[in-house]
């Protein structure tokens, strides 16, 4: 009795497939494409030949919401000083600081994240940094921090949305920029 339910049920469904496939329309020709471009300020929807494509691209005027930036640090979260933004030398997995300068870099704590803009003095930050304490040891005339890369969830809460504008980008000084860890990178 178990066999017979078993056969019957793949039956069934397969006969309702079969039948829902089967129709008596057949799909509308497809025309021939334009054989003219449209004309400039046309509202399309989209475009199926290359003549319709790039009258989209021409006209497309993006409707963009206003610039916002509601992000805020997360606690924990603190900036290097301006001299030490300007005299730190950044590597892949280090800070490396003058230690005469700055020997408060000591007292950092494993944990600690520490953020800075790029640097305008001696050191080597043309692009600043965002990092997580690992450790903090004397090397030589040095201060060497290692450190690790925190993620961007770990450093700010909120949102934000800008727009590109190419006119307000700033040059960014690569002189300062480590190539072997760039290379790497």
């Amino acid at each position: 009795m178990r066999t017979r339910h078993t056969v019957a049920l793949p039956l069934l469904c397969l006969g309702v497939i079969i039948a829902a496939s089967c129709s008596d329309t057949a799909p509308p020709p497809i025309g021939p494409p334009p054989d003219e471009t449209l004309p400039a300020g046309t509202n399309i929807s989209g475009g199926d030949t290359t003549e319709a494509l790039d009258a989209i691209a021409a006209n497309w005027q993006p409707s963009l919401d206003p610039d916002y930036n509601n992000l805020t640090p997360r606690p924990g979260v603190e900036p290097a000083t301006k001299a030490q933004t300007d005299d730190v030398t950044v590597t892949a997995t280090e800070l490396v600081f003058p230690g005469a300068t700055h020997p408060e870099v000591l007292t950092w704590k494993p944990g600690r994240i520490v953020v800075a803009g790029p640097g305008a003095g001696a050191g080597k930050n043309p692009l600043g940094f965002a990092r997580r304490v690992v450790s903090v040891a004397e090397q030589g005339a040095n201060i060497v921090v290692t450190t690790e890369i925190p993620v961007l969830q770990e450093l700010f809460e909120g949102d934000v949305q800008m727009t590109f504008d190419p006119a307000k980008a700033q040059a960014v000084d690569l002189t300062k920029l480590d190539l072997d860890w760039a290379a790497e990178k």
